[in-house]
């Protein structure tokens, strides 16, 4: 099932079927959106993941397949010898920082910043999220986008050409998978990759990072790999460039569905009289939606109780 989740309030789509492909910045789970995952002082699966491909390649392979420890002393920790406040205590009087921790935290929040906003905004102008869940009788779902239930869900027809020319993609639910960036004793890593000590410029970051990173697997551990808190919500999702769009009103970019890929329409448990009549009448004076099933969600009796159950209208 591809179901979209809405507030009563939109209702646009009735009249258009035009829906909205979002920016990641206005998705509705930050921080973790077009965003790569900090670790500090320790590594990601993705750079174990950039250290097992390197030994492939190396000298080093001899057939077996290394533990972390090998891979963590010959492809990831920094070389050389590192100068410390707490090997040269003289050197308090000429920083600002009583400690290398302490000056390696503040540095590791500013670059992390630093190049998480550079990428949210490059995100921002290129991509549009369009985000489905896989089931109308999801608490979570109609609690956080249904309106706590005066909302309604729409099923689309994922046999649909459209779904076949725009599949989805579902979500993977884990903290390890994600995008991330490293802060390892002044060392930075992205995805494994080791960034150098200076650029001239942003874009020297993302030459950089072109020339060595694989594209898909960065899209699918930024847009198709969330924290496992979000996991309830079984999200499948598509990827629209947003020159794709249909229609555009200021920072908004919507993106048409056919009327005919429209499946059913559920409205919540407690959505209005007056809204359920509204919609009806809409849905009933449209030809192009003569298709369209309608039906209520409702919580269960007796045994069911506490579990959403679907009823005709």
């Amino acid at each position: 099932m591809l179901i979209k989740y809405m507030s009563a309030e939109h209702l646009g789509f009735l009249d258009n079927s035009l829906f909205r492909i979002t920016q990641p910045q206005y998705l509705n789970d930050p921080p973790g959106e077009a965003r790569f995952a900090p670790f500090y002082n320790r590594f990601s699966e993705a750079d174990f993941e950039y250290a097992r491909k390197k030994y492939q390649t190396s000298w080093l392979n001899d057939g077996t397949i290394p533990d972390d420890n090998f891979l963590l002393k010959n492809f990831l920790l920094p070389t050389g010898m590192r100068y410390t406040v707490e090997m040269f205590p003289s050197l308090r009087g000429f920083v600002d920082y009583e400690t290398t921790d302490e000056y390696d935290r503040s540095q590791a929040i500013q670059i992390i910043e630093i190049i998480n906003n550079l990428l949210l905004d490059h995100m921002n102008r290129m991509i549009g999220i369009f985000s489905l869940s896989d089931s109308l009788t999801n608490h979570d779902m109609w609690i956080k986008y249904g309106q706590h239930g005066k909302g309604i869900a729409l099923e689309l027809n994922k046999q649909h050409q459209f779904f076949q020319k725009h599949p989805t993609r579902k979500v993977i639910y884990s903290s390890e998978k994600r995008a991330s960036i490293t802060y390892y004793e002044g060392c930075i890593r992205i995805n494994g990759i080791k960034l150098k000590d200076t650029y001239k410029s942003p874009l020297d970051v993302q030459n950089h990072l072109l020339n060595e990173i694989n594209l898909s697997d960065l899209m699918t551990r930024l847009f198709f790999t969330k924290n496992s808190k979000w996991s309830t919500e079984n999200e499948h999702r598509i990827i629209f460039n947003l020159q794709q769009h249909d229609q555009r009103n200021g920072n908004i970019f919507l993106k048409k569905i056919p009327f005919e890929a429209f499946k059913t329409l559920t409205f919540g448990w407690d959505t209005p009289i007056k809204t359920i009549e509204e919609v009806s009448r809409k849905i009933k004076n449209k030809p192009a939606l003569s298709h369209l099933k309608i039906q209520k969600m409702r919580y269960g009796q007796l045994e069911n109780y506490d579990n959403l159950e679907i009823v005709d209208i």
